[in-house]
């Protein structure tokens, strides 16, 4: 009479669904990283040397990085960049979380144009016609300013400084 005394060893098979932004890295299954949603078999050796799957049940969500390239004149507000006002031209970012709890990253490519603004000095006799100022004849000293568009379609403010000396007539 032969005896057998049998053992059968069962392996545990894994079995892991996770959600993941971007990339996942999954430590039981030999420390692989993922970058696509998909399911992912790792097999390996139990402790009673049976052949154990594990399973991964993988969503990865990748969060939309937005770009924007604006040219703008003098400041410029970024209402996607939480309402951030910038006065120099740049590359800006923006990190923020996206509906699927995702790190997003957005991206400003802003060019600022600051206009030259234009200074005159000038002291004349009785009359003035100020050319760079649309042609304006002026016969009182004063502060004068001229708004026009410059070549970079930004609003620039020129400023005349006149003094106008009246002679004095005498009579004999």
């Amino acid at each position: 009479v032969d005896t057998l005394h049998l053992t059968i060893n069962n392996p545990v098979h894994g079995s892991a669904t996770v959600v993941a932004c971007e990339t996942y890295t999954w430590e039981d299954g030999d420390g692989l990283t993922y970058t696509e949603s998909g399911t992912y078999y790792h097999s390996h050796s139990d402790a009673n040397n049976c052949t154990q799957v594990d399973t991964l049940h993988l969503t990865i969500n990748n969060p939309v990085h937005g770009s924007t390239t604006v040219v703008a004149c003098e400041t410029y507000n970024w209402e996607n960049g939480n309402g951030q006002t910038y006065t120099a031209s740049g590359d800006y970012t923006y990190s923020h979380t996206d509906a699927n709890n995702c790190t997003q990253v957005d991206t400003l490519h802003l060019t600022i144009n600051n206009p030259q603004h234009q200074h005159y000095e000038v002291t004349a006799c009785e009359t003035y016609t100020w050319e760079d100022g649309n042609g304006q004849t002026y016969t009182t000293s004063g502060e004068y300013t001229y708004s026009h568009t410059d070549a970079n379609n930004t609003t620039q403010v020129d400023t005349l400084h006149l003094t106008i000396n009246n002679p004095v007539h005498g009579s004999a």
